[in-house]
């Protein structure tokens, strides 16, 4: 008989993936294996920057100016944050994971590891549960992150409040909101880099989810990239 352990975000069951990571099997794409939750940051390293960038605009991947709140337009084939995607894994604290009832996390990836990062964890650390919580970021910027093909007409509401300064689109899949599960409600923002984005899977119920994914991206909004230095690959 399996014990399931019931995770902190409003006292749900939840499997909380980035936006495109839309089965349980997508999962299995991670590098690596499950750690125990760690204290740690991003290395900073010096990057080159193209001759003429403006210095603290959002092309300057040298600047360490705390730039919550905006929301590039550059598209993805110029992005200077392409091969320049963190380890999403080392921004998530202990007392973060606590919060949201996580006792593991793993580095994972749906897709090129240049554009893209995730991080996910997990109530148990066999890795084996059904229930997944993570945070993922795109180097896409929000609105070719709202027209990827899976996303479209996947718009709830937009406007949504996830910190001062930071409002957030709802979204649910269609493709996975279907009759028996497994139900998805997605919460993604504009960022400086591009988009940030969380997404609620729970095989079992609906109840509440685009609520209880708010209340994931309230914690873990925080903790991601808050300026250009910290967007280093990690090797």
């Amino acid at each position: 008989m399996m014990v399931r352990k019931q995770i902190g975000v409003g006292g749900a069951f939840v499997s909380v993936l980035a936006a495109t990571m839309l089965t349980v099997s997508a999962c299995s794409s991670g590098g690596g294996s499950a750690e125990p939750a760690a204290s740690s940051s991003a290395r900073i390293q010096s990057a080159s920057v193209a001759p003429g960038v403006e210095k603290d605009s959002v092309l300057d991947l040298n600047s360490t100016k705390d730039m919550t709140g905006v929301i590039t337009t550059v598209p993805i084939g110029k992005s200077p944050y392409d091969k320049n995607m963190p380890d999403i894994c080392n921004f998530i604290t202990p007392a973060a994971m606590t919060e949201l009832g996580a006792e593991t996390k793993k580095k994972g990836f749906y897709g090129s590891p240049l554009v893209y990062q995730a991080c996910l964890l997990r109530p148990a650390a066999s890795f084996t549960t059904e229930f997944t919580l993570g945070a993922g970021i795109f180097v896409n910027n929000i609105q070719e992150h709202l027209g990827a093909p899976s996303l479209r007409d996947a718009l709830i509401r937009s406007g949504v409040s996830i910190a001062p300064k930071v409002e957030a689109y709802e979204l649910r899949d269609r493709a996975t909101n279907k009759t028996g599960g497994p139900y998805s409600c997605e919460v993604a923002w504009g960022t400086f880099y591009g988009t940030a984005s969380i997404n609620i899977i729970d095989d079992n119920s609906e109840e509440g989810i685009c609520d209880r994914t708010v209340a994931a991206a309230k914690i873990l909004q925080p903790l991601l990239p808050k300026s250009p230095s910290q967007m280093r690959p990690t090797s």
